[in-house]
């Protein structure tokens, strides 16, 4: 296919040369017997019946396309066409053709639909392979429907929502899960699942049974029902709340629903949209699952004391489409993750800060420099959001003889684990992958449901997008690959303060926390490291300066970590001079990026040999 492209970009570059002249307006004598080169481009996942046409001035032209197992047409780049479906092919009609055109064609990926006694067949198809496991499909017959990837925007593929889709009276859909009865990986609907290179990742339905109408009161409004209170047990292994109750859809839980609540899985329906402060009294609940589509939820929807035990574990399932992927660099954080997971058991050598690190280090460098003995994985994807919880989603996949670099923005009270609060960024970091939320110990987390409501708020004012969409200025280690050129030199930015001793002085929160995940990371077999972030000693403020702050800062970081976390870099080798920053006082330009990967390069290596 590609060499046929070259072939077809060659003959368009030599014909449209020759016949150009005479495809413009007012083409002169024998205009009309000019014809036009239309080369068509993008030659996957379909096949064009030819790859160049040529066609008198003026004329449409209909071209035949064959779409792969899985694709139909979805749009072309020409003005004005038409299309139209035949079997096992596509007729595009280009119409009244002037000029001399390369037209980019893009197909859609589309369901596949098949019984419960179908073979799969073996025709190579890679993609995921869904079983509606006693559910039903769109009201069809069908056991099955197969949607396929390419692997062209995400290393992993995202699951189908199931929304509208698959259902079953008198159940909510839970996700997918890799066995069919549900004791597999659960993997939670519009999350990611990994398509083996060449294969199928074969899913089924997960189901839980609502829990009976009998123990719930209720009012109907106009919107639809509304939970008033729970009339059962107190303590049971799960309450799923009906999506449907009385005739209507649940939308609502009201105050005062249930109080004292012991359970070990709560399951909220995806037809719900709001639920009430103090809803939930003093409750106990292991995890939850719910849907992204709910608009009103609070810390207060599940009132616990002051220290009381909030819900450790979150599932959100998909109803919404994404809005966050192309609309802020926090999304990238989930593309990195796929990085992580899929190098799960291979050496790798993982670096964490804020942005500092996505601005601030050359993964190629690193690689290169050790030989190609680690993947690197670029994890500084943001800073201004609780870090506890971007730990708690790595943890999982450290191995023996990982390395990880921790150098965050000595400013920055979420990266030194001060805060750890949740915020909208929190949500826009998974909204491609939900499902890292599952990993994380959210009891440790204060408002996190405010900050859901808040990042649900933010996605309605936002335009829906596709799972496909894709953040184009990150590389796959993690690296921003915009251009970055120096500043004059002296450049100050931001104007704070870069360094706040007062985050990690003695008796702070965040000494304790920094050793207590170093430690669970080295329980996992890997060493840990700490370094520094890049700070721009041309905007030190006067205070700084008669302090010393960075000398106090690196101070009590010596003092307080464990002997077995190395403090491998001297912090004035990470003052650099405001020529190196881009746009703020911790964003490297590209030189100043290489400049710095090689004191780390150096720092890490002279730390390896001390530990051999």
């Amino acid at each position: 296919m590609k060499r046929a492209l070259c072939i077809a970009m060659s003959a368009f570059i030599l014909l449209s040369a020759l016949l150009f002249a005479g495809c413009g307006e007012g083409g002169g004598e024998g205009a009309e017997d000019i014809v036009c080169v239309v080369v068509i481009d993008n030659g996957e996942p379909f096949t064009p019946e030819q790859s160049v046409y040529t066609v008198p001035r003026g004329e449409d032209l209909t071209l035949r396309l064959y779409a792969d197992r899985g694709y139909a047409f979805d749009r072309c780049d020409y003005a004005s066409y038409s299309v139209k479906e035949e079997e096992g092919a596509c007729l595009l009609t280009l119409l009244g053709v002037r000029y001399p055109a390369r037209v980019d064609i893009r197909m859609k990926s589309v369901p596949l639909w098949g019984g419960a006694d179908e073979e799969i067949p073996d025709d190579g198809f890679r993609g995921v392979r869904y079983y509606v496991n006693g559910g039903t499909l769109g009201g069809s017959d069908a056991a099955w429907f197969e949607e396929p990837f390419t692997g062209e925007f995400h290393l992993r593929a995202n699951t189908d929502t199931g929304v509208g889709k698959v259902e079953r009276e008198g159940h909510t859909l839970l996700g997918w899960n890799t066995r069919p009865d549900g004791s597999g990986e659960h993997i939670g609907l519009g999350s990611r699942v990994t398509v083996p290179e060449g294969e199928r990742a074969v899913l089924y339905a997960e189901w839980a049974p609502w829990t009976d109408a009998s123990l719930f009161a209720y009012e109907t409004e106009e919107e639809g029902a509304v939970l008033t209170s729970y009339l059962g047990e107190k303590e049971v292994p799960s309450l799923v709340i009906p999506a449907r109750i009385g005739g209507e859809e649940v939308v609502r839980i009201g105050q005062d629903f249930a109080d004292s609540l012991h359970a070990e899985t709560l399951v909220l329906p995806p037809t719900l949209k709001a639920v009430e402060e103090n809803a939930f009294t003093l409750p106990q609940i292991g995890e939850i699952y719910l849907f992204d589509s709910i608009s009103e939820i609070s810390d207060g929807s599940f009132a616990v004391p002051r220290g009381g035990e909030r819900i450790k574990t979150v599932h959100i399932n998909a109803v919404r489409k994404p809005s966050f992927t192309t609309t802020t660099n926090n999304s990238y954080f989930a593309e990195v993750m796929d990085r992580l997971i899929l190098n799960a058991e291979k050496k790798k050598m993982i670096f964490f800060a804020g942005c500092s690190f996505s601005y601030g280090l050359d993964s190629e460098m690193v690689e290169q420099a050790f030989g190609n003995e680690y993947v690197v994985c670029n994890m500084g994807v943001v800073g201004g959001t609780n870090a506890t919880f971007q730990l708690d989603c790595m943890l999982p996949y450290l191995r023996e003889g990982d390395v990880f670099v921790h150098a965050p923005e000595e400013m920055n009270p979420y990266q030194l684990l001060y805060d750890t609060s949740a915020n909208t960024r929190m949500f826009m970091m998974v909204e491609g992958n939900y499902d890292l939320l599952a990993l994380a110990d959210l009891s440790k987390v204060s408002g996190f449901w405010d900050a859901l409501r808040e990042s649900n708020a933010l996605r309605e004012t936002l335009p829906p997008g596709e799972y496909t969409d894709f953040n184009p200025y990150y590389d796959p280690s993690g690296d921003i690959n915009l251009p970055r050129p120096d500043s004059p030199p002296g450049s100050a930015f931001d104007g704070g303060a870069l360094f706040k001793p007062e985050y990690i002085r003695d008796g702070t929160v965040s000494i304790s926390r920094l050793n207590e995940y170093y430690g669970r990371m080295s329980e996992k077999g890997a060493s840990v490291f700490f370094s520094y972030a890049p700070a721009n000693g041309s905007a030190f403020t006067e205070q700084e300066l008669q302090d010393r702050s960075w000398e106090r800062f690196d101070a009590f970081i010596r003092g307080g970590l464990d002997p077995r976390f190395p403090v491998i870099s001297d912090v004035r080798d990470y003052i650099f001079d405001g020529m190196y920053f881009f746009d703020t006082d911790y964003h490297l330009t590209e030189r100043g990026a290489q400049l710095r990967t090689q004191r780390l390069i150096d720092d890490i290596r002279t730390q390896l040999e001390r530990e051999q």
